[in-house]
């Protein structure tokens, strides 16, 4: 099976096409909802999600340095309460031709299951159909804020008027 070396959750991640050097933009260590007028302290709803819109950039690395090999990476979330959450999809290493590998994977939301620290289970297989194992998870903060009273949003007077 490959070296899992890192993996970061960030916004953007960009490979220039001709140095192949990655910028990773935004690394997301924690995030900010704010709670809607009305909603319960927790929220249960299956169906709740944060938006997150970002990328988990993971790096590999052969094993053996002399011999090329191919795996299944997975991503699952586990959420505050401990429920463990599928992502879709997964995605095929390739470690054939090169010794190291990167591998970018989007994440548009995770299930919402109230404030807590939300971890991105990074998985390796053998194959599609084979479970793997954990080989790394990537912590997220979720806090939630207080909504903004209406007097806090308005427009300051302009100096000298009140």
């Amino acid at each position: 099976m490959p070296e899992h070396r890192w993996s970061v959750l960030c916004r953007r991640a960009i490979v220039d096409r001709f140095t192949n050097v990655m910028s990773i933009l935004e690394i997301m260590d924690e995030v900010n909802v704010e709670k809607e007028p009305n909603q319960p302290d927790e929220t249960k709803a299956s169906d709740a999600v944060i938006a997150i819109e970002g990328q988990l950039v993971s790096v590999w690395y052969r094993e053996r340095p002399d011999r090329g090999e191919r795996f299944w990476e997975t991503i699952t979330v586990t959420t505050p309460d401990g429920e463990i959450h599928p992502t879709e999809g997964g995605q095929r290493g390739n470690l054939e031709d090169y010794r190291r590998l990167r591998l970018i994977v989007g994440v548009k939301s995770i299930p919402f299951r109230g404030p807590g620290v939300y971890l991105f289970n990074i998985h390796c297989a053998k194959s599609e159909r084979s479970k793997g194992k954990v080989v790394a998870t990537v912590p997220l903060e979720v806090k939630v804020l207080e909504p903004a009273s209406p007097s806090s949003t308005a427009p300051a007077p302009p100096p000298g008027q009140s």
